[in-house]
């Protein structure tokens, strides 16, 4: 009995395919068992887990990684540790009477020079 796996659901503001949680951890699982030689060619790994063979290949010769991870340097959340860290030091100059605003909230963000400039 074939395996049912996720399709890639089509952003229709794009017109690309986005990778959802669970076709990820299916490309993550074939490329280590691929890795650790269970299946000897990346056409066995597609067909056991059922992904995409392109992607496959590219995570496998890592020419591709996981939108996560590719385009982190360009995600504006920031981890929750620091995001906690952000709100104390929002929250003690609210008590103590200074402006919360973007000259006394960006050098606690320790960002470069460059990206100091953000628009809240």
């Amino acid at each position: 009995m074939a395996r049912k796996t996720p399709k890639a659901k089509v952003n229709p503001a794009k017109g690309s395919k986005t990778i959802d949680s669970a076709i990820e951890e299916l490309l993550e699982k074939a490329c280590n068992d691929y890795k650790l030689s269970v299946f000897k060619t990346v056409k066995a790994a597609v067909d056991a887990y059922k992904v995409s063979y392109p992607t496959l290949v590219r995570r496998v010769n890592v020419q591709t990684c996981p939108k996560s991870v590719a385009h982190k340097h360009q995600m504006i959340l920031i981890p929750a540790e620091e995001e906690e860290e952000l709100v104390d030091w929002l929250n003690y100059l609210a008590m103590t009477g200074y402006p919360v605003n973007r000259r006394t909230s960006v050098p606690k963000l320790g960002l470069p020079p460059q990206e100091q400039s953000l628009k809240f």
